[in-house]
């Protein structure tokens, strides 16, 4: 008997707590996107992808000409020459792999150090925000299938938009 009352008594106080929590969602990637920062940090993003992309064109061009220089005086060139600029092409296609593996740990670098400031003042607001109106949980939908179900009532998105403003 007295089992059961401690039972129902555990299950009304976890029922009462459980409603007591506040869930609310942000889009935090439409939050980033209106952000007037954001499209600053995407400006300058993509004009240093232009210039890694530039010069791996440049090499790239430079492997080729030397390439086709190579095909051209393949029967005109000693085998010693035609070896030695054969190890030299290879050590340019591993030149181009290098960079092109090094231009993108180094765009992801970059990219980081403009995001990060922005991420960390969205959850600022998030967290602000959450606090003031008694928010339990507020959920990220902003990763494709994450949550299986939002209510669009509890959407804050506009909310932390307006913030940020």
């Amino acid at each position: 008997m007295y089992r059961n009352l401690l039972f129902f008594s555990l299950l009304l106080a976890g029922s009462s707590l459980f409603a007591q929590t506040k869930v609310g969602h942000v889009n935090t990637g439409l939050v980033l996107e209106s952000m007037p920062e954001a499209a600053v940090a995407d400006s300058l993003m993509r004009l240093y992808q232009d210039s890694l992309e530039t010069t791996f064109k440049a090499l790239e061009a430079n492997f080729e000409q030397k390439y086709k220089n190579l095909a051209d005086s393949v029967q005109l060139v000693t085998p010693k020459t035609r070896q030695l600029r054969e190890q030299e092409l290879q050590g340019l296609q591993q030149g181009l792999q290098a960079f092109q593996q090094e231009s993108a740990r180094m765009f992801e670098t970059r990219r980081s150090q403009y995001l990060t400031p922005l991420v960390l003042k969205v959850q600022a607001s998030i967290d602000s925000y959450a606090k003031a109106n008694n928010y339990s949980l507020i959920l990220d939908t902003s990763v494709p299938g994450a949550l299986l179900y939002v209510n669009e009532a509890e959407d804050l998105t506009e909310a932390i938009i307006t913030d940020l403003q």
